[in-house]
């Protein structure tokens, strides 16, 4: 079998790639937005913070599709639980993906709205298509505030879902997730 594709029992190098580069971006991407709201007000912030909070929101997004892609272009591992606890797997997963895009999709909209230019790490610029709506602007700005709330406490709950998985139920969840190296002799 591949190493690349999802099995049955295992998230392939493809998905777990996927997985942390994204995980620890939207951390990052989270603590990095508090940090960049709070500064005041200058050419370093709106030229240089927000272009890189902007670029890695856009990738982000580019890579949310790639890995929606993947997952339905891959079989998904059997869950280790059943019955109201798969529930709430399948859920938890609904909403990540749910908060995923309601971060990327209202900053985008809160810049295209509000005639902010999203250059791409000053390699170019994703073109304004929306008009001037500083309503539709402040609403993103607000979603997009509050769905940075809302996701920090998703991710707690899943790494916590996840420790709780590894260390209680003793389960292959969190291990599956690793990049392990095959061990020879």
């Amino acid at each position: 079998m591949s190493k690349w594709k999802n099995t049955t029992h295992e998230f392939g190098l493809i998905a777990k790639l996927l997985h942390w580069v994204m995980g620890l971006t939207i951390i990052s991407m989270l603590a990095f937005g508090f940090i960049m709201t709070s500064m005041p007000p200058g050419p370093v912030k709106w030229n240089f913070y927000y272009m890189i909070h902007k670029s890695v929101g856009v990738t982000l997004l580019v890579l949310l599709f790639v890995r929606l892609v993947w997952r339905w272009i891959n079989p998904t591992p059997m869950l280790t639980v059943t019955g109201f606890m798969a529930l709430i797997a399948r859920f938890s997963v609904f909403v990540l993906y749910g908060a995923m895009f309601t971060m990327t999709l209202s900053g985008f909209i809160m810049s295209e709205a509000g005639n902010y230019p999203i250059t791409f790490f000053n390699l170019f610029t994703i073109p304004v298509i929306m008009p001037l709506d500083s309503d539709i602007s402040s609403m993103a700005a607000r979603v997009h505030s509050y769905a940075a709330f809302a996701t920090i406490g998703i991710v707690c709950v899943h790494i916590l879902a996840a420790l709780f998985h590894h260390f209680i139920l003793k389960d292959s969840v969190l291990t599956r997730m690793w990049v392990r190296k095959k061990r020879f002799g």
